[in-house]
């Protein structure tokens, strides 16, 4: 049997190897929800020169590839939708109509696509233009190869996007146009000599 010294004895131990275990100084791992994460610089948007989107030219586009593609020539349909789309990204009849030519070329890749994007352009309808831009533009700093949910962007993934937020970013511009048609820039005011505030 134990005495009580013996007990004690080996009390006091354990509890010196408890406070010495805490008092051991320990990696501490940080915290996912304290990361040093750092914000990418945002991609920069090209501005592209006047008339490279021309909603004229998108509607003349569309109305060949819905031709063509009746006319059941499929590969021409779909030259003729993705010059549509190039004039006027933002038009989802021109998005529709390169699905259905993918669809009658059958091809998945090109279907997912469209897809992908005429979501995205059907999305951004309900924004402002510089939510587009920005939503596009980080779209485009990905990398090559980068997957959302099944889709893989690609090279020409990355460049739709690109020109996607050129677009909006023109649309944005001409916003402030229309808001403020004209305007002279704004002088600040002049002080009478002698007055100050």
């Amino acid at each position: 049997m134990m005495d009580i010294r013996s007990a004690g004895c080996i009390a006091i131990m354990a509890a010196v190897l408890a406070v010495s275990a805490c008092t051991r100084t320990t990696e501490v791992k940080p915290s996912r929800l304290h990361s040093a994460h750092v914000s990418p610089d945002p991609a920069v948007v090209p501005r592209l020169p006047p008339g490279s989107f021309d909603h004229a030219k998108e509607q003349d586009e569309l109305a060949a590839a819905r031709a063509a593609r009746l006319a059941g020539d499929a590969a021409r349909a779909r030259a003729a939708a993705e010059a549509a789309i190039a004039h006027w990204p933002a038009d989802l009849a021109a998005w529709d109509e390169l699905s259905a030519d993918c669809a009658a070329l059958k091809d998945d890749l090109c279907r997912r696509y469209t897809g992908f994007f005429r979501a995205k352009v059907e999305f951004v309808a309900t924004l402002p233009p510089r939510a587009a831009v920005l939503g596009f533009a980080s779209l485009a700093d990905n990398p090559v190869g980068t997957q959302s949910g099944n889709y893989v962007y690609d090279r020409r993934t990355l460049d739709t996007a690109l020109r996607l937020a050129s677009f909006y970013d023109a649309q944005d511009q001409l916003r402030d146009v229309r808001i403020v048609p004209n305007a002279a820039p704004v002088q600040p005011e002049e002080e009478e000599p002698g007055t100050s505030p």
